[in-house]
């Protein structure tokens, strides 16, 4: 996710992220999906559970998305990492 409302899938070159956005604790991300001659758009809501400069924990119905800001020696810059739990 970037500043101004743009994001990027590092993950899926098919997903693409139109636009995100916050309205009190839940996350919109808008996503156009791109693959096999055909084309969609979806809008997902996440409940934003934790954030902070090093995590965001999303929350979508009984999963919970987890991902972390790690550094490597070969690179500088942050790369999130990303787990998933599931919550009972």
């Amino acid at each position: 996710m970037f500043g101004g409302g743009t994001a990027q899938s590092d993950t899926m070159s098919t997903l693409l992220y139109e636009r995100w956005s916050v309205e009190g604790n839940q996350l919109t991300l808008t996503a156009k999906s791109i693959g096999n001659k055909q084309s969609s758009i979806d809008s997902k809501i996440y409940f934003i559970q934790k954030l902070n400069d090093k995590e965001l924990v999303l929350k979508d119905k009984m999963q919970l998305l987890n991902y972390k800001k790690v550094n490597t020696k070969s690179q500088q810059k942050s790369k999130p990492k990303r787990t998933i739990g599931f919550q009972s």
